[in-house]
């Protein structure tokens, strides 16, 4: 068995469309919220990091709004699009053809999420935010090179004590054995991949991440 980690922003197109506006119309998910407000246009670093982290955690979103809209604010972004879609909120946003291709893979329970993609020119296309609701216990937290933790002042309750950023992740086979992409509960913050879906990928010319051989134990 084969798995791998997805490295964003690597093996894009040379003219990659990039997503540096938006517009997630104060969505909220279901379960607790714990971080300051969210999801407005031009947002600052810390709600750059709050997004990311609210579509990486489990959350499940009811009432999704339907117009939700990931744009480029000039003609220097717009571009082509990747599978991995690039945007500045770091939100794991695909192609409809990825969330076609993905149906017929096995992944744990989760939403795609529908928004658009809006380019400078006005065209418009829709996509996906890939959104894992069921985190699978995965990692071999003793034989992952931990580069830190968040300490037990943190601010943010339910980070305290756990992984901050790791180098060289090891999973456990038997956990993650029969899905071919998923996060992680001990570190939810990277997608994994399968040898299945790296073979789907690049057979079908898709773009936007790189496979990253991990250790299995």
């Amino acid at each position: 068995m084969n798995i791998y980690q997805l490295f964003d922003r690597e093996s894009v197109l040379p003219n990659s469309f990039v997503a540096d506006t938006w517009d997630l119309k104060g969505c909220r998910p279901e379960a607790s919220f714990n971080g300051e407000k969210i999801l407005n246009d031009y947002c600052n670093v810390e709600d750059i990091a709050a997004v990311e982290r609210e579509f990486s955690i489990g959350n499940k979103f009811l009432n999704w709004p339907n117009n939700v809209w990931f744009g480029a604010s000039n003609q220097e972004m717009d571009g082509d699009l990747d599978d991995f879609i690039i945007n500045n909120t770091m939100a794991p946003l695909i192609t409809r053809r990825l969330s076609e291709m993905l149906k017929s893979l096995n992944l744990p329970e989760h939403q795609m999420l529908p928004v658009e993609v809006v380019w400078h020119n006005g065209r418009r296309e829709r996509a996906f935010i890939l959104n894992f609701i069921r985190l699978v216990p995965g990692l071999d937290i003793g034989k992952t090179k931990v580069v830190s933790w968040y300490p037990e002042t943190w601010p943010n309750l339910t980070e305290r004590g756990k992984i901050r950023s790791m180098l060289k992740p090891t999973l456990i086979s038997k956990n993650i054995d029969g899905y071919d992409l998923f996060r992680c509960q001990e570190f939810p913050y990277r997608l994994f991949g399968s040898e299945k879906l790296k073979e789907s990928f690049n057979h079908s010319g898709m773009t936007g991440v790189y496979f990253d051989p991990v250790r299995l134990s």
